[in-house]
């Protein structure tokens, strides 16, 4: 597949697993699949778009201040929900912006999440640890709240997931307070996850499942992920998950699919889709 054609797949994805109910029946229709895919369908009207430094949101923010980007589409009817986009080892919000804004040209408030990225030796230093899965599972926590659990990452809790979509939920909504992003607060301090679509690509999936598994949340949509692996199987803290398997979405190479979603009992509740033959049309 083309670069664009995997691109297009992506954004197909979003369409497909954003565009659902979180609450119907796991499996998929195969007979609307192509409609899901019609770029047509989404409202078509200029969206609006903030870029925010992480350090106007936080000042002790001091790592990673690659910008935040959030969208609003106006035009599209709401769906009173929140999609959460995470990129990968290395990469930066501003390399999805066609995925955050096909999430809110279907209904979502949408952020592209700047946080913690680079993580090198947890590839290298995990599959030889002595309990690999929980080396893993702690250096993956701690990315999201900051509490010290790993030797191979140093996160503070400013520097935190948590911290960072909080206090970045905090400054849209008063800068912006007619966009309602303050809804997806809970008691002002902390995301409302209930209400929330967790998405990444990569290591940014697996800190989405990682959120998923210790939280219940509205919807989680994997991509190329989650990547960790104590030799050819899944580490067993995917294993149990607070967030409902049905509500879990993702896009990877066929051949990695077993591995990478097996281990969270999805791979034999959903319907396999190549989205490659789309992208081609």
């Amino acid at each position: 597949m083309k670069p664009s054609e995997r691109l297009l797949g992506s954004v197909a994805l979003v369409a497909m697993a954003l565009g659902c109910n979180a609450d119907q029946p796991s499996g998929l229709d195969r007979s609307k699949l192509s409609a899901r895919f019609d770029p047509s369908a989404g409202s078509e009207a200029p969206l609006v778009e903030h870029i925010v430094a992480p350090q106007a949101t936080d000042p002790a923010i001091d790592k990673f201040l690659d910008d935040h980007y959030a969208w609003l589409d106006t035009a599209a009817q709401s769906n009173q929900k929140l999609f959460v986009f995470m990129p990968g080892a290395g990469q930066v919000p501003a390399m999805f912006q066609l995925v955050q804004q096909e999430a809110a040209r279907l209904g979502y408030h949408v952020v592209g999440l700047s946080y913690v990225t680079r993580l090198g030796g947890v590839v290298f230093t995990c599959p030889i640890a002595p309990d690999p899965a929980s080396c893993y599972e702690n250096t993956r926590l701690e990315i999201v709240d900051g509490v010290d659990r790993s030797p191979l990452v140093n996160i503070s809790q400013a520097n935190s997931i948590d911290n960072r979509l909080t206090k970045l939920l905090q400054y849209l909504a008063a800068q912006y307070p007619d966009e309602g992003w303050d809804k997806f607060l809970l008691a002002g301090d902390q995301p409302k996850w209930s209400q929330i679509a967790i998405a990444g690509h990569s290591q940014g999936g697996g800190e989405a499942a990682t959120i998923a598994k210790i939280r219940l949340v509205a919807r989680v949509v994997l991509f190329s992920s989650v990547t960790d692996s104590v030799h050819s199987d899944a580490p067993a803290w995917e294993s149990t998950h607070m967030t409902p398997t049905e509500r879990y979405w993702g896009i990877a190479q066929l051949h990695r699919a077993g591995r990478v979603w097996g281990a969270r009992g999805s791979g034999d509740q959903r319907a396999t889709v190549r989205l490659d033959s789309h992208a081609r049309h």
